[in-house]
């Protein structure tokens, strides 16, 4: 059974959610734990081990959303979460995707796309689980490790570098703008970064429409880096 914290200070979402995944909870499927802000989650973790995946809300009062994905780096590596967003918070899915978001869902929210991307997080989180286990139980290191290795692997810091050193196989996209230096030298701030945002939503939306991921914006803020297959031809024709 796959356990999902939902963070949102919106307590309507949690009806809402038992409502949509009832036939879920029922079947022993999906177990949701419901938290109010990033604080109370973190409280809430440490409550109920074995949490899979988090769906967080970024805007919420004591701790925000975008905090609670830094805490959960250092304190949960092997978490995956998933950030809920107004799809013209551009900046904020930037920042929750360098801080380590697997994925994001826009408001208000599509449930079909919601379980889509549950399953795909839970699946990646699952498949993170099973490497680990796996070496944990290795046989030949148990027999020939020393002692003082295996219970390192046993510990919170293994699993921090092997989250440090996770594979994902992707595609990077550089996209350069003609005659960005002249326009950036020559216009006002405002106006250079609401255009750079305007090709960022472009991309964006045409990727999700391909079942992409959006990993990363890096660079001077016209680079991005997309986790899985995804054809350049239409990204650019998009932008």
């Amino acid at each position: 059974m796959a356990k999902i914290m939902v963070v949102d200070d919106e307590t309507d979402l949690e009806i809402l959610i038992k409502q949509k995944f009832r036939k879920q909870i029922r079947q022993n499927e999906y177990e949701f734990v419901f938290a109010i802000n990033g604080r109370d989650a973190l409280e809430k973790i440490a409550e109920n081990p074995g949490i899979d995946i988090v769906l967080s809300d970024i805007n919420m009062p004591e701790m925000d959303g975008l905090t609670l994905l830094s805490e959960l780096h250092e304190s949960s590596p092997l978490i995956k979460s998933v950030i809920v967003s107004a799809y013209g918070d551009m900046e904020n899915i930037r920042v929750a995707m360098n801080r380590g978001a697997f994925d994001f869902i826009t408001k208000p929210i599509n449930f079909e796309d919601l379980t889509l991307t549950m399953e795909k997080t839970l699946k990646h989180a699952s498949e993170i689980r099973k490497t680990l286990q796996a070496i944990k139980e290795n046989n030949i290191l148990r027999m020939y490790v020393d002692e003082n290795v295996l219970n390192f692997m046993g510990g919170q810091e293994y699993e921090s570098k092997i989250m440090a050193n996770e594979s994902i196989e992707g595609t990077v996209m550089f996209v350069d703008v003609c005659g960005f230096t002249k326009i950036s030298e020559t216009t006002s701030p405002d106006v250079v970064v609401t255009m750079l945002n305007t090709y960022f939503d472009a991309m964006v939306k045409e990727i999700m429409e391909q079942d992409g991921i959006i990993d990363k914006f890096i660079g001077d803020a016209v680079m991005a880096v997309f986790r899985g297959e995804y054809h350049l031809d239409r990204a650019i024709d998009a932008a």
